[in-house]
């Protein structure tokens, strides 16, 4: 049995080249350049070989880092213990009013979604009124309302209000423009604009809820906030519109109380956003600037107080007891004892 025979290894020589290069000296042009070293570009006279920058490929895409450091330096700006400057603060402001302030589209979806509404309390669809709800305009000029009442800014404060007074008068109108057409049909149900003209735990826990988030979500987040914006619309134009309905078509029990219902919504959304914007440390830059969150606040509780019946559910109350107390002194009555004194 024979075996192969071993090769022996070669010995590797050297390339041949014209001259041996030096660290200082540069390549002779015959000599083909390594693409992973770049070539010097001169020599300093201290003998150091200066080499030029790297250049990158044409299909090179650096990471985008910018979005988590500007997040990472606003989560550093919440844990300061350290309140910032006033200029930082009015420069925050500045931004946050001009993202609140509405544009056109703003009332064009106002009118359309009040539009929507009347008809649909007219046909008695949920569906309707839930597709009008979504047609609802994005209530920031809501935010910096609640924003220029918080920080003490009267004439943001008229601006703002101006916008949602706008918005709201033109639901309320189509709503009653809805109810006066609805005078040409006969026995409407107008279940929906019923159930909507009454205050119901549940929608005050949706406003409050969605006034919080929404607050949050444009203070927090450059974002559209369009699920809290949905949230609190639905507790505003939804009494509103039925409001609107029940003055077109004369129902005494849904026009004033749709009405209040909403003011009630609009005085608890309020009340809501300005703590949030307090717990989230926003306060007035001047001392003067607290007259408007705490004239604002006592005409909130105010209508809450009014307007949800509360008065009267105390002053009840109040009679019940007295009658309790009288009623109570009357069967036990404090009988005195005569003693007389006779002789034996």
């Amino acid at each position: 049995m024979s075996f192969p025979e071993e090769e022996q290894p070669k010995s590797i020589e050297p390339a041949s080249s014209g001259a041996e290069s030096t660290p200082g000296e540069p390549a002779s042009p015959d000599e083909e350049p390594n693409p992973g070293v770049p070539a010097p570009s001169e020599e300093t006279p201290s003998g150091e070989v200066v080499y030029p920058e790297a250049i990158l490929p044409e299909d090179f895409t650096p990471l985008d880092r910018t979005g988590r450091k500007a997040r990472a330096r606003r989560r550093r700006e919440h844990r300061k213990l350290v309140m910032p400057s006033a200029d930082e603060r009015a420069a925050s402001l500045d931004g946050l009013a001009r993202r609140a302030f509405p544009s056109f589209d703003f009332f064009v979806f106002a009118l359309l979604c009040g539009a929507v509404l009347g008809a649909a309390y007219l046909m008695d669809s949920p569906a309707m009124l839930l597709l009008a709800i979504l047609l609802a305009p994005l209530l920031t000029p809501w935010v910096g309302l609640v924003l220029a009442i918080q920080t003490g800014s009267w004439r943001f404060f008229f601006l703002t209000l101006g916008c949602v007074l706008v918005a709201c008068l033109l639901v309320f109108l189509t709503g009653a423009l809805a109810g006066w057409t609805g005078h040409l049909w006969q026995h409407l149900p107008l279940s929906q604009a019923n159930l909507h003209a009454h205050l119901w735990w549940p929608d005050l826990f949706l406003v409050v809820l969605g006034a919080v988030l929404l607050t949050v979500s444009f203070i927090r987040s450059e974002n559209k906030p369009v699920l809290p914006s949905i949230m609190l619309a639905y507790g505003l134009f939804m009494p509103l519109s039925a409001g609107g309905v029940g003055w077109g078509l004369g129902v005494a029990t849904i026009w004033p109380d749709g009405a209040l219902v909403f003011l009630v919504h609009l005085a608890l959304a309020l009340l809501a956003g300005a703590i949030t914007l307090a717990a989230l440390r926003f306060k007035p830059l001047r001392a003067g600037g607290y007259l408007l969150p705490i004239f604002m606040g006592l005409l909130s509780l105010a209508a809450l107080v009014y307007f949800t019946g509360l008065i009267k559910v105390i002053r009840d109350e109040i009679l019940d007891l007295a009658r309790l107390e009288r009623s109570i002194e009357f069967s036990f009555p404090t009988s005195s004892a005569v003693v007389s004194l006779g002789t034996p």
